[in-house]
Parts: C-alpha cells; structure tokens; sequence
C-alpha cells in the first residue's frame, strides 16, 4: 500500500511491503530511499497514514489488530487492538487517524486515534449477502466511502460517525491471475471519485460517489491510486510476478 503527501507527486511517499515501511522523505528526490524498518510484528503491515501535525506522527496498520507508530524522531511503537482482524486501510483527515477493517465476529469496525497511540472502535454496516471485506477507504472534508473488494460502498457524511449503505458499483472484470475485484478508491475532493480492480476495471462518479460508470483500460490488474486533487495517478501490472508494471 502507498501513501502520496504533499504537492503534485512531490513530498513525502510512504509504502508498506510486508513488515517494512519504506521512506522518500519531504522535498527528496524519490530516488532516494530509507529502509525503516520498524520491528519484526509477525503479521502483514498492510495501510500506512502520517499527520500533518508538529511533530509528525507515522501509522502503520495490518493483521490482527497490529499498529506500530512513530512521532517524529522518536522510536516505533508497537501495540495490538485484541478485537480486531485486520486493518486494511488509514487515513490521517486532518484531525484524527481513522482505519476500517473487520472485528474477530466479520463485523465491519472504524477505529480512530487523535494520536495515533489511543484508539477508539465504531461499527459500520455490512450486508448480509457478500462476505467481502473492505478493500479501500477514502475520507474527503466529512464523506467517507469504504470500499469492499465486491464493489460494495459505504459512506458516512459526518466524518464516519455513522454509516450508510451506498451505491453498489458494476461488477470488476476478471483477469488471467485474479477473480474479478476493486483495489482501490480515490477522490480529488471537488466531487470526482475513481475506484479501480482487476481485469482494466476504472470506475468512476462525478456526482460525489452517488452514481458510478465503469470504464475499462487494458487488461492490467490496477492496485492503487491516488491524486493530487488535479490529476489522478494509477499503478497496476500483468500479473502477480509484478512485471510489465503500468502507471497512468
């Protein structure tokens, strides 16, 4: 998972593989890598968010509840939340870390953190007819929209203090390594929102995520992407070996 900060594609990126988080640090060429490699946690880091707070605070999040943190220069701590399954997407909204992913019981669950070190949890509503799990989360000013890898979609218009069941979007198409699924979402904050999956699937809303229309681009399986509120920037491949990568 990545994280893009600051201006269009300049200032810091953060990618979590594995147990490692990987830093290009602000006003850096992205030539320039530090492994930071927090501590051995035993599971899967899987979402990764950083504050825009004084001094910054690092979150990296994934299996079993598993979150290390970091504020500024100081070490990386590590702590579990017993209730949790896995955490699969965080965002820093300017206020607040807030996460999803699902309880121990499948139950859809928002955790939230000030500080990165004290978490709250709030569950949001699953249906009963998918056992799809979040794939991708996306915060915008007070609307969030949680994406399940089905192209099921939940939105909360008070900054996920309480949730909805949104559009359901056209099914992802299939690909020669992966059953048909989405990835991942994205929004440039002025009513555009992009959720993309396997198979060349780009399905997109310009009505603030009320209605969505899917589009397809080749035949790449796309894992992320993101925006720089102008300009949105896509990166998939042709298959799970990671050759013959593709960034739009």
């Amino acid at each position: 998972r990545h994280l893009y900060t600051g201006g269009p594609w300049l200032g810091m990126l953060l990618s979590v593989v594995c147990c490692t988080v990987f830093l290009s640090p602000t006003q850096a060429s992205t030539d320039d890598w530090t492994w930071r490699a927090p501590m051995l946690s035993g599971n899967h880091l899987q979402t990764v968010a950083i504050s825009t707070t004084s001094p910054q605070i690092v979150v990296a999040a994934g299996q079993l509840g598993t979150i290390l943190t970091k504020r500024g220069d100081g070490p990386w701590q590590s702590l579990r939340l017993p209730d949790l399954g896995n955490i699969f997407t965080m965002h820093w909204t300017g206020m607040e870390f807030i996460g999803g992913g699902w309880g121990n019981n499948n139950n859809g669950v928002i955790i939230r953190s000030p500080d990165g070190e004290n978490w709250s949890q709030t569950a949001f509503p699953t249906t009963e007819t998918s056992a799809a799990g979040p794939a991708a989360s996306v915060f915008s000013g007070s609307k969030a929209i949680v994406l399940t890898s089905d192209g099921q979609t939940l939105v909360s218009d008070d900054a996920a203090q309480s949730w909805r069941h949104g559009p359901q979007l056209p099914p992802a198409n299939g690909s020669d390594t992966w059953p048909a699924r989405y990835w991942d979402v994205a929004t440039d904050g002025q009513g555009r929102w992009v959720a993309v999956g396997t198979g060349g699937t780009i399905t997109t809303s310009i009505d603030d995520g009320e209605t969505w229309h899917k589009n397809t681009k080749g035949l790449e399986d796309y894992y992320n992407i993101e925006t720089d509120g102008s300009s949105f920037l896509l990166e998939g491949n042709l298959n799970r070996t990671g050759s013959s990568s593709v960034v739009y």
